[in-house]
């Protein structure tokens, strides 16, 4: 009966030892489920964050599309404003080079009309 008594007591001691450690088990096992959670949220937390940049990289890649095809604009027209300036600069030289022959016919008209006076004023002598 001592021996019964005695494992007894061993027993109880051994089962409180294992209620205790299961006590302790279950406290680790709920922090690592908090800890779990917290980690989870994190990770949501990281995919909507994700997401965010993705969708702002889209709206960059638009915005960027939208300004490449302002600056093909405006490119174009620079070309044609310098086909303009060109043909401009063009029409300016021609018609200088033009004044220039009506300024050099004009002294070529006054000279005729100067001998024509002179030939004139000879004949009426």
């Amino acid at each position: 009966v001592s021996d019964l008594t005695a494992k007894t007591g061993q027993a109880v001691e051994t089962m409180e030892k294992v209620g205790k450690i299961v006590e302790q088990q279950s406290v680790k096992v709920e922090d690592t489920r908090e800890q779990f959670n917290i980690i989870s949220k994190e990770l949501d937390n990281n995919n909507k964050a994700v997401e965010k940049l993705n969708k702002s990289g889209k709206e960059l890649e638009k915005t960027k599309e939208s300004l490449m095809g302002i600056i093909e604009s405006l490119s174009a027209l620079s070309e044609q404003n310098a086909a303009s300036v060109q043909e401009t600069s063009e029409t300016v030289e021609e018609q200088t080079a033009s004044s220039e022959e009506i300024a050099a016919s004009s002294a070529h008209l006054a000279d005729m009309a100067q001998e024509m006076s002179e030939m004139v004023a000879k004949f009426n002598i």
